[in-house]
């Protein structure tokens, strides 16, 4: 690379036209969260994700009735974590019921419900094992749903869950023929399992959200886009008009509306590149973005 004053990504990319698109992407707004976060993202995330836990009790309910009135809530995470594996029997029927009683507090409005398939796989147990209970509760799932105007999207799994191999996926989506079930295509989760690739390519048709956010392949680290190894320019593309959802917190300390800021340039083609690198600053680490034939980056910004 020629010698610059601006330093280059350690991963290549290839060139490609993004269509441009009226982004709906918003930020995952977790029930644990502190309150200068809750703020933040409140102020500057045109959209969110909630998790179901906010529906529960009327604290929560009260805590996100802005959001809900204001048509900001584009998707409800439904109950996650071990406690809430609707693929485990032990687990089952607490999922269900504790479902039913989300449903029973949710508004009248389209909502994209995200669940899991099932969670973490015990030693030696094989994921098809859980294939006929996870269908099996599902299938209970969407009969709570009908003439309602909800949805849901299944999402796919890192390594040692239910849930994370093409297979099971496959499986369930050849069961459950039916509108109301989609996608959540989960970058990270598909990064781990190395089939990012063949879930895009599988899936483009059933996906309706993205839960986008990065790793090493080390862990699931939940680093902010496009500061892990995803190759990014093979996944935005299949963006368009689908809902987007950030799970990370922002990188290097930043502000919330500096990481909507980056990712809103990623998916539009704005992050600076030099013979097929992305472009950081030296100084904050931060992506170049491209604005108004301008470089421009997080130190100089804030």
């Amino acid at each position: 690379m020629k010698t610059s004053t601006w330093t280059g990504a350690k991963r290549s990319i290839t060139e490609y036209n993004p269509r441009r698109q009226k982004l709906k992407i918003g930020i995952t707004l977790p029930r644990a969260i502190e309150e200068v976060f809750f703020t933040d993202i409140l102020t500057h995330s045109p959209y969110v994700e909630v998790e179901a836990t906010w529906f529960l009790d009327r604290e929560g309910r009260e805590k996100i009735k802005s959001l809900l009135e204001s048509n900001k809530i584009v998707s409800v995470h439904l109950p996650l974590g071990e406690d809430y594996d609707i693929s485990f029997p032990p687990t089952k029927n607490k999922a269900i019921d504790t479902i039913k009683r989300i449903l029973d507090n949710l508004p009248d409005k389209k909502l994209k419900l995200i669940l899991h398939p099932g969670d973490t796989l015990k030693k030696g147990e094989r994921e098809e094992a859980r294939a006929p209970l996870s269908l099996a509760s599902i299938q209970e799932i969407l009969s709570l749903l009908r003439g309602t105007p909800w949805e849901i999207s299944l999402e796919n799994m890192p390594p040692g869950y239910v849930g994370s191999s093409l297979y099971f996926l496959k499986f369930l989506f050849k069961e459950l023929a039916t509108e109301k079930v989609g996608m959540c295509l989960d970058t990270g989760h598909g990064n781990l399992s190395g089939t990012l690739p063949q879930l895009i390519e599988n899936f483009a048709e059933k996906i309706v959200t993205f839960h986008l956010h990065d790793n090493d392949k080390s862990g699931d680290k939940h680093l902010q886009i496009p500061y892990g190894t995803i190759k990014w320019e093979r996944i935005i593309p299949y963006t368009r008009n689908k809902n987007i959802i950030l799970e990370s917190p922002p990188w290097g300390r930043a502000s919330i509306s500096w990481m909507l800021k980056e990712a809103v340039a990623l998916i539009e083609g704005r992050m600076a590149k030099q013979e097929g690198y992305y472009l950081c600053c030296p100084r904050c680490k931060h992506f170049l973005l491209e604005e108004k034939g301008k470089k421009v980056c997080y130190c100089e910004a804030s």
